[in-house]
C-alpha cells in the first residue's frame, strides 16, 4: 500500500475545501521534521482524517519516535469536542505495541544513558518545592470518593488482613486497623515493618 500517496490525497483534498463541522488542524510537514506553522503548511481535517493522517505518517516513517507518539497520543480522546471520531480497540492495541516496541532496548533514546548529576539535582530541587493548588487537591479529593471513585462499588483484590499481634485482634484491612489503634495506614504499615503487627494479603485466616 502507497502510504505516501494516500497521505498526500488527504491533505491535497483538505486544501480546496471548507469544512462547515467541527474541524482539527493539521501539520502537513510535522514540526518534528522541518515542518513551520505557515499557513501553507496547515490543513483542516476531520477528526477521522486527522487520525487517519497520523498513521498514515508513522506507516511512512516507521522509525520516527515522535511520529509514533504523536499516533499513539491519538488514540486517547480526552477532549468532549473530539469525539466525532473514535480509534477501535485493535487501532489502540496496535499503537500502543508500536510505540513500546520503539522504546525497548536500544530503540530507546535514553538507552545506556543516564541524568547527568545536576539535572538530577534540578529535577529533585523542582519535586521538593512542588505543591498542589487547592483546587487541585479539591479535585483529586472528590475524585477518590462515592461514585466519582472508579472502584466504586468493586470488592477489593488489595485488601491485606491484618493480625494485631499484641492484643491478638484481626482486621479485615490496613485502613480498619488504623482506625481502631486511631492512627493512619501508613502507621500501620510502619508498625508491621517493625514487626509489632502482621499482615496477610488476601488469605484466609
Amino acid at each position: 500500500m502507497d502510504y505516501k500517496k494516500i497521505y498526500d490525497e488527504i491533505c491535497q483534498r483538505a486544501k480546496i475545501r471548507k469544512l462547515e463541522c467541527y474541524i482539527e488542524k493539521h501539520h502537513i510537514v510535522p514540526k518534528c521534521m522541518g515542518g513551520s506553522n505557515k499557513i501553507e503548511n496547515i490543513v483542516e481535517l476531520t477528526a477521522r482524517e486527522h487520525f487517519l493522517c497520523h498513521w498514515l505518517l508513522h506507516e511512512i516513517y516507521p522509525n520516527n519516535h515522535k511520529l509514533a507518539y504523536a499516533f499513539s497520543k491519538m488514540c486517547h480522546i480526552k477532549s468532549t469536542s473530539a469525539k466525532n471520531y473514535v480509534p477501535s480497540s485493535r487501532v489502540v492495541e496496535y499503537a500502543r505495541k508500536e510505540m513500546a516496541k520503539l522504546n525497548t532496548g536500544e530503540n530507546n533514546p535514553f538507552y545506556n544513558k543516564k541524568h547527568s548529576k545536576e539535572v538530577i539535582d534540578r529535577i529533585k530541587a523542582k519535586l521538593a518545592n512542588f505543591k498542589h493548588s487547592e483546587e487541585s487537591k479539591s479535585k483529586m479529593g472528590r475524585s477518590r470518593y462515592g461514585k466519582d471513585n472508579s472502584q466504586f462499588g468493586k470488592p477489593s483484590t488489595k485488601r491485606k488482613k491484618v493480625i494485631d499481634i499484641e492484643n491478638n485482634i484481626i482486621f479485615d484491612s490496613l485502613k480498619h486497623a488504623g482506625e481502631y489503634h486511631g492512627i493512619s495506614s501508613a502507621a500501620i504499615i510502619y508498625r508491621i515493618k517493625t514487626g509489632k503487627l502482621q499482615y496477610y494479603e488476601n488469605k484466609k485466616l
